[in-house]
């Protein structure tokens, strides 16, 4: 690390590390066909905030199952793995701080520990039902703190700490707003930790 000096990088899980959205779009694609198969009527809106034409009760019930389900196969964001593990191997402090919760995970922290061990992920701490991460990342330390969400990253940066935003199709119109770093996959994010240590990011 630049001038020797080791970090606290929080992480986010869901669209940061883990192919999240695409594995609920695909659930709920079949789900949707079991209704009415009606298709989306607003293909850039999320799925449970008026993609497709469910009423308040069919998007309740498709929360009730569909992040359960899907916990155990997700697939990984490329170069994570290998990228995470060398921050940590560099000698920082990594945290995944993640809004993973009940009653949409039976057991959030446990499923969620299960799946970052199983494809290799060295971490310190995972921290699960994380609504406000601003003043958990305050509360820990965290140097830096990476999520794909714009609002979380402007969160984090208003306490002053350092934000970067992986890039993704539901953030990317945020990008020339020019008010928050970002990353396109995670060797830019570890590039951007790596080039400046913690106040340069």
């Amino acid at each position: 690390m630049c001038r020797g000096e080791f970090m606290v990088i929080g992480i986010d899980i869901d669209d940061t590390v883990a192919k999240f959205s695409e594995a609920v779009e695909r659930l709920a694609k079949d789900y949707d066909e079991t209704l009415r198969n009606t298709g989306s009527i607003n293909p850039d809106i999320w799925v449970t905030k008026g993609r497709f034409d469910w009423s308040k009760e069919e998007i309740e019930k498709f929360e009730s199952f569909a992040f359960e389900q899907i916990i155990d196969s997700l697939e990984v964001k490329e170069m994570a793995v290998e990228f995470v593990n060398k921050l940590k191997e560099n000698g920082n402090t990594i945290l995944f701080i993640t809004k993973r919760s009940k009653p949409f995970y039976k057991t959030p922290y446990e499923s969620t520990k299960k799946w970052l061990d199983s494809k290799g992920f060295k971490y310190d701490k995972i921290i699960i039902d994380a609504d406000y991460k601003a003043p958990i990342c305050q509360k820990e330390k965290v140097d830096v703190f990476v999520d794909d969400r714009h609002s979380i990253c402007l969160e984090v940066q208003d306490v002053g700490i350092k934000s970067i935003m992986y890039l993704s199709k539901y953030n990317k119109k945020h990008v020339c707003e020019n008010d928050v770093t970002v990353a396109k996959d995670w060797k830019e994010v570890y590039e951007l930790i790596n080039k400046g240590g913690k106040n340069e990011v």
